[in-house]
């Protein structure tokens, strides 16, 4: 079966508290995605019949502000110890030797192992959402089916996962991971069609903001597109990805975790500055209104944005 290729974000590697052989730890926010045949994170590519396992795990990683905080203190102590008072230098460097073990700040991960050894080490603090993944990727590797994707999310605060069959929408478990929907055709062509597609996406992020999830999927049409342009701009969302096979196009949208969520950002003229010619400006007041708490706003804004994108392909 052919698989589906995906433009993934590059994992940042943290920063684990002693070297381990062969384990390599990421503590920043990361997308992993694995098929039947392969896993991918960054720019790292494994065959999936080479993975041996998934875990959690514990580790442990330097908490850089604890770290800064000791030196600076023992440092302070150092130099007090040479003055009129010393004593005062050589408690606050027993201070420092004293807190020393509080560097080391213990997270849990999802541990990747690899028939060569190798391991990657994925940390959140989700611990619900990690055992939610796990049972999840169970029903992924008993599965038989191999046009079966599967996409991990995972940051500090949040870890989910979407199971996902090519041509079929996604399998959202019962923590939530993708929101997502389907359109009745591949083309956009009446107005009708426009104003489901604009309406079901921001539904979909609606739906997915309000779960805490932090994926949506929604087919990439040239309204979703324009739209998903310009609500990235807003810092409404954190930023999206096409998902592409020889047939359909998706955006794969990654939503802002709840502590950097940005959605009262106001738009204004010059944050479209940059935009030029290339995306429609009418359609930015109209955008403005679907943010809007009244529904009979929104109801109006999707409206208003099927007929600009209907009144385009006449």
């Amino acid at each position: 079966m052919k698989v589906k290729s995906m433009l993934i974000s590059n994992a940042v590697r943290g920063k684990a508290n002693t070297p381990v052989s062969s384990r390599t730890i990421y503590s920043k926010l990361t997308t992993i995605y694995i098929t039947k045949k392969i896993v991918k994170f960054g720019d790292v590519v494994y065959q999936f019949c080479n993975v041996s396992g998934f875990k959690i795990t514990g580790v442990d990683i330097i908490n850089p502000l604890v770290t800064t905080g000791i030196f600076v203190l023992f440092f302070i102590g150092l130099v007090l110890a040479f003055t009129d008072i010393k004593g005062l230098g050589f408690l606050l460097m027993v201070t420092a030797l004293y807190a020393m073990p509080n560097i080391w700040l213990k997270k849990y991960g999802l541990e990747v192992s690899m028939n060569s050894g190798e391991k990657a080490v994925f940390t959140t603090n989700d611990i619900k959402g990690l055992k939610e993944v796990i049972a999840e990727l169970s029903k992924f590797i008993e599965s038989d089916n191999e046009t079966e994707n599967c996409v991990i999310d995972i940051n500090d605060r949040n870890i989910s996962l979407a199971r996902y069959i090519e041509n079929q929408e996604i399998t959202c478990g019962n923590f939530g991971s993708y929101t997502s929907f389907n359109p009745p055709s591949t083309t956009y062509e009446t107005s009708a069609n426009y104003e489901d597609a604009i309406a079901q996406t921001i539904a979909c992020i609606r739906e997915a903001n309000l779960a805490g999830n932090l994926t949506v999927v929604v087919p990439a049409t040239e309204a979703t597109i324009h739209l998903v342009q310009i609500i990235k701009s807003q810092g409404l969302i954190a930023n999206f990805e096409l998902v592409a096979d020889a047939k359909n196009k998706h955006l794969l949208l990654h939503l802002n975790s709840k502590g950097n969520n940005s959605s009262n950002n106001k738009i204004t003229d010059r944050q479209f500055d940059w935009l030029n010619q290339e995306f429609p400006k009418e359609i930015v007041p109209l955008l403005q209104d679907l943010e809007s708490q009244d529904p009979a706003v929104r109801a109006k804004a999707v409206l208003s944005l099927g007929e600009f994108y209907s009144e385009r392909t006449k």
